[in-house]
């Protein structure tokens, strides 16, 4: 694990001690990944082999190539998740959507 990540999860460590705050986070924070995810599967970039290339895909991309810099293992990880996020995000409504991304910032506060 590198330095960097190893900082990262001791400062949300720090901060996020208690089981409720936790929770909230555990849910919120995937929500807030999918909803915005969701929202940009919704945004066309280009067709690509009868395939339309979008925003989602752009951002899954940079997530996984940030991740890969900080640990190889996570950033599979974590570009597993995303997939089936913009995966099933393709086919949620854009209102719904942003319904789950404002629940999720609910959460978080």
């Amino acid at each position: 694990m590198s330095p960097v990540l190893r900082s990262h999860f001791a400062d949300y460590a720090r901060f996020h001690a208690t089981r409720g705050n936790q929770a909230c986070h555990s849910v919120g924070i995937p929500m807030i990944m999918f909803a915005i995810l969701a929202m940009l599967a919704h945004v066309g970039i280009a067709p690509m082999g009868g395939f339309m290339l979008t925003a989602a895909e752009l951002l899954l991309a940079a997530i996984t190539i940030y991740y890969l810099t900080l640990d190889a293992v996570l950033a599979l990880l974590m570009l597993l998740v995303a997939a089936v996020f913009v995966a099933v995000g393709r086919h949620v409504p854009l209102l719904s959507a942003l319904s789950l991304f404002v629940l999720g910032w609910i959460l978080q506060f």
